[in-house]
């Protein structure tokens, strides 16, 4: 499968749906729109040829197909995250990194 077809933005919207069982709670949780996580899942149910989510009541219930992709998606995410950590997490206050201003005074 070629990936560069798919938007892996759409992963993110499908662990949080699945991890939340709630669409509201999903748009909370990204900040996005309703209809942007139901674009996303749409565009997601195309490329899985599943529905992924059934509505149950006032949430949503995983299909099995769901339940199968999950742990592969949130692991894989996982990796993403946690080879991402010390880029994303950087303190200052913390940091040795040696850093070099320049300015320059001009006439303006």
């Amino acid at each position: 499968m070629n990936l560069r077809g798919i938007d892996l933005n759409l992963l993110t919207i499908f662990e949080a749906t699945f991890e939340e069982c709630n669409q509201t709670k999903t748009c909370d949780r990204l900040g996005m729109t309703q209809s942007a996580i139901s674009n996303a899942l749409n565009r997601l149910k195309q490329i899985t040829n599943d529905p992924l989510f059934t509505v149950r009541g006032k949430g949503l219930r995983p299909t099995a197909r769901a339940i199968e992709l999950y742990d592969q998606v949130h692991s894989a995410l996982e990796l993403v995250r946690s080879g991402l950590k010390d880029v994303l997490d950087f303190t200052p206050q913390e940091s040795t990194r040696m850093f070099s201003l320049a300015t320059s005074f001009g006439d303006g």
